[in-house]
């Protein structure tokens, strides 16, 4: 057996046999699905127990959170590469092939991945990713994965399939925290072995779904991954340019912390996470454009929003007429 694909399940009926489905659609099928129940109150595990595929076993436990439900899954998985898969996201059917070509090309990593495209229900997005090295369509060992984290993230959870033995010398997933316990895991992990990564999209991550967790919460000052850079900084076994990529990595990701806390009218807890940011070169300018909307009313920030919700729609408008024009020349 070549994977194991981990689904924790947390009351998403309304999603899990797409999941499902999408992945015993694969081109590649050699593989066992784990789902585990993490206390889902729905009906969501009463859906999988309707699948007669040998290869898919559910497994049930008390509500643990996410990290839990993954390492769970990785215990009882039997295959050497361990695939994640949110119970609301979904693949392509060539997902474990580009993967599989992944494997071979580079042996020697630990962390394999691909992009994805995000859908919210309106449109398709493309994550617009910063610093790679690695062009549209192609693939390589992601070496400045500090960098390309500085902007939207170049793989997430349901794009990515790690060497079993390597994940759970890592430890896992960090138990007891709420948000970015996947980023944590990763950044540990880049620190052991190379990534290897694809730059293409066949993977699909729904934004915004009732009941997400990354939809529901915001994270703060105790954001796991910003501890562990910290405790790479802090060990003295980085070299200086490692020391000052971790420290954009630890900036940016406050930032994007306080940039939350603003948009959901917690300006105070916004200002005290603007004040812990380091003066890194990159992120000194961004503090200080933050601390400006943090000290402003909300409803100057509401009003901002809306400005630019109705400027991206006119700019998308004419962009559709001109494609439209264009395409009428061609006939």
């Amino acid at each position: 057996m070549r994977f194991s694909v981990i689904i924790p399940l947390f009351n998403k009926a309304l999603y899990i046999r797409r999941a499902l489905g999408s992945v015993l659609a694969q081109t590649v099928q050699d593989f066992e699905v784990v789902v585990v129940d993490d206390g889902s109150i729905d009906g969501s595990a009463d859906l999988v127990r309707e699948y007669t595929d040998p290869r898919i076993r559910l497994i049930g436990q008390a509500n643990a959170g996410a990290s839990a439900a993954r390492n769970r899954g990785i215990a009882e998985s039997k295959a050497d590469l361990i695939a994640f898969l949110d119970a609301d996201d979904q693949w392509n059917r060539d997902f474990l092939e580009q993967i599989s070509f992944l494997t071979a090309k580079y042996p020697a990593a630990g962390l394999f991945a691909t992009s994805y495209r995000m859908f919210n229900g309106v449109d398709t997005q493309y994550p617009q990713i910063r610093n790679l090295a690695i062009s549209e369509g192609g693939h390589g060992i992601l070496d400045n994965y500090l960098k390309a984290m500085l902007g939207p993230a170049p793989f997430y959870t349901s794009s990515t399939v790690v060497r079993k033995e390597i994940v759970q010398r890592m430890g896992g997933f960090p138990i007891g925290v709420a948000l970015g316990e996947d980023l944590d895991t990763w950044l540990r992990i880049y620190f052991d072995s190379p990534m290897a990564f694809m730059y293409s999209h066949p993977v699909v991550y729904f934004a915004g779904l009732p009941a997400s967790v990354t939809s529901a919460r915001i994270p703060d000052g105790d954001f796991a991954p910003i501890a562990t850079a910290q405790k790479f900084i802090d060990s003295g076994h980085c070299d200086a340019k490692v020391v000052e990529d971790l420290q954009e990595y630890i900036a940016h990701n406050q930032v994007e912390i306080a940039k939350s806390l603003i948009f959901h009218n917690k300006h105070d807890r916004a200002r005290q996470q603007l004040r812990r940011i380091r003066k890194t070169r990159r992120y000194v300018c961004e503090k200080i454009f933050w601390a400006f909307w943090a000290a402003m009313p909300h409803v100057a920030i509401q009003t901002a929003l809306r400005f630019k919700a109705f400027f991206r729609y006119i700019r998308q408008s004419i962009d559709s007429r001109i494609d439209e024009g264009q395409i009428k020349q061609s006939l």
